[in-house]
């Protein structure tokens, strides 16, 4: 299971998730959440990447909850970096923009 995937319990702690056939009942960890959830709140204030503040506002008039909006995106942001970090190459622009435009389903989905 991807680190992304696990970081994305949130803000249901104490749900199981599935990993390996196995539920595995994980904390989240608040500080890398608030740090993401800034970083979402950075992208749309500042509507930098537009895509990020299009989204979000798609979210919204599908009936999407704002906090359940922000919590998705964040899910994007976190698997890029993720994908990022593993891969040891440059943030993907264009990767990042058509998770975004998949979303409520998430990259892992």
């Amino acid at each position: 299971m991807r680190p992304a995937r696990l970081l994305c319990a949130w803000p249901r702690p104490g749900v199981p998730l599935p990993v390996s056939g196995v539920y595995l009942i994980m904390k989240p960890n608040k500080i890398l959440k608030d740090l993401i959830l800034e970083v979402v709140n950075n992208q749309i204030s500042s509507g930098d990447p537009p895509e990020t503040k299009a989204t979000y506002y798609r979210l919204l008039k599908d009936g999407i909850k704002e906090q359940e909006a922000k919590r998705l995106i964040a899910c994007v942001v976190a698997s890029e970096l993720f994908d990022v970090m593993k891969s040891q190459r440059p943030y993907d622009h264009d990767r990042y923009t058509k998770a975004l435009n998949r979303l409520p389903e998430l990259p892992w989905d």
